[in-house]
């Protein structure tokens, strides 16, 4: 079993990056009470893989002292494209737009809420978000 876990590059895993804030207008009007959430997930043996995709694969090149006593570790990884938290780029889906790497970080950035429903779904683990959900949170 893998002990280790990985966080992918942006180029290789995707990282969204969120302004998450108390209310509807609380980022333009209070940027200080704004936050930046990284909802990176990590690549392991428990990723999720779209079915024809090839799960991720540790190898350990080196861990542990060095003949000198340093300490030292290398891994090679290999996973597909379409695991754990990823952006599909519009070329996937459109030839000759833009790839991954052709996306300004701007682009993969935003405003965000949070609408906490974690008292409604401690009893019910498949508690789906309502509409009433959604105009408390906006009342």
């Amino acid at each position: 079993m893998m002990k280790h876990f990985f966080r992918i590059p942006l180029l290789l895993g995707f990282s969204i990056i969120l302004n998450a804030c108390s209310g509807p207008d609380t980022l333009t009007e209070n940027p200080e009470k704004s936050r930046t959430v990284d909802l990176t997930h990590d690549f392991s043996e428990n990723t999720v893989y779209w079915v024809t995709a090839q799960e991720f694969e540790l190898d350990t090149v080196f861990e542990g002292k060095t003949e000198k006593g340093y300490y030292y570790s290398a891994f090679n990884f290999s996973t597909a494209e379409h695991g754990g938290t990823h952006v599909d780029a519009p070329i996937h889906f459109a030839e000759g737009t833009q790839t991954v790497d052709e996306i300004p970080v701007e682009k993969l950035m935003g405003k965000a809420i949070k609408i906490d429903v974690s008292k409604k779904s401690l009893f019910d683990p498949d508690y789906q978000i309502t509409v009433g959900d959604l105009t408390a949170w906006e009342k």
